[in-house]
């Protein structure tokens, strides 16, 4: 699957330099990953919504890698240790949002 222009949202994007973290915030909204880049791990902290989430990984070619869902947890832990070193795409949707965010992994 492909990303269209469409898909993503364009959102205040927060960067931390000391944590290397990225929030991305969408009206009542917060996605944090961090640490971003990353050796293997990836923390997902989702707040302000209580409904129930997707969580989706793409590699760089789009191809989906990992689907999660209804998933209702605040804090999720992404292992990529069995997947090749790049650019992977980490999508949080639920009923109201999609929220996309590009994880490195060295």
């Amino acid at each position: 699957m492909l990303y269209e222009e469409k898909d993503i949202i364009k959102n205040e994007i927060l960067l931390n330099d000391k944590t290397t973290e990225v929030q991305i915030e969408n009206d009542e909204f917060l996605v944090n990953i961090y640490p971003n880049p990353t050796k293997d791990i990836i923390n997902v902290e989702i707040d302000g919504i209580d409904t129930p989430n997707t969580i989706y990984l793409y590699n760089s070619f789009g191809q989906l890698l990992i689907k999660k869902e209804n998933v209702v947890d605040k804090q999720l832990t992404i292992n990529l240790q069995e997947y090749s070193k790049g650019i992977f795409f980490i999508r949080v949707n639920n009923a109201k949002h999609s929220i996309l965010n590009k994880v490195i992994c060295q």
